[in-house]
């Protein structure tokens, strides 16, 4: 009982000190009101794009751009690359630093350096941060103070790098005597996988309503529910906007 009223005082204590931060953060979300134009730029016969921005408020927007690329690790685990250097990024987008003026656009260009990917394609995030104060403030202040003074990655971009026609492939491995499926995207798209169908042999199903998405390379562990039907597993596949390409299965047991 001690110990379950220090919790209680401690989680009081916490949601005390988070308010205000919060706060700060959903004031100046509110007034920070950036459009991007292109959510999925697709870097194909031309290695050059270009993403629109427009500050819809009556602020003065100071925003961060940052690009990470997406790459999978040994286990399937998916790592979020990050290099300044833009040709071992293998992305170049200027500005990196873009003010806006109220009611006013700029266009951020994005060019790919690696054109012949033969089959594949490569994925980066580009993000954009919106400052509370001018890039010259920032970076005068410590680490500590420079990450406090954004608001959050709200906004992104997904850049695709390829020429090969997008191919939907998986893999799907039973684990642990049937309670889990590993699904690994052994295509060259960002897929999304789900709903998720646990069914008898015969057909009859249950969804799950579970939905998630994989770069290529990168896998997901499905836990089989033991209060639904166990014999098999059935999981629709789409493109990165959720549109279905196909479906697959699985005898689990």
């Amino acid at each position: 009982m001690k110990q379950y009223a220090m919790n209680l005082q401690s989680d009081s204590m916490i949601q005390s000190l988070l308010i205000v931060p919060m706060l700060f953060i959903m004031s100046v979300t509110a007034q920070a009101r950036l459009h991007v134009g292109t959510k999925y730029l697709k870097l194909d016969q031309k290695p050059i794009g270009f993403i629109e921005l427009w500050n819809s408020s009556d602020k003065m927007m100071y925003i961060q751009v940052d690009a990470y690329k997406y790459t999978v690790d040994d286990n399937g685990k998916i790592v979020e690359y990050r290099n300044r250097n833009p040709k071992k990024l293998g992305l170049l987008y200027t500005p990196s630093k873009i003010v806006i003026k109220p009611g006013k656009k700029k266009r951020l260009r994005v060019t790919a350096f690696n054109k012949n990917l033969g089959n594949k394609h490569e994925y980066y995030k580009l993000t954009y941060n919106i400052l509370n104060k001018p890039h010259e403030a920032v970076a005068r202040e410590d680490g500590a103070m420079a990450a406090s003074v954004r608001i959050g990655i709200l906004y992104e971009t997904l850049i695709d790098v390829g020429r090969a026609p997008l191919q939907y492939n998986t893999k799907a491995q039973v684990l642990e005597q049937g309670k889990q499926v590993k699904i690994t995207n052994q295509g060259n798209a960002i897929m999304s996988l789900g709903p998720f169908y646990q069914c008898k042999h015969q057909g009859q199903c249950k969804p799950t309503h579970l939905f998630t998405s994989l770069v290529p390379g990168q896998s997901f562990n499905y836990s089989i529910n033991p209060s639904m039907p166990t014999q098999r597993l059935v999981f629709d596949i789409g493109n990165y906007f959720g549109h279905k390409q196909r479906q697959a299965s699985i005898n689990v047991k």
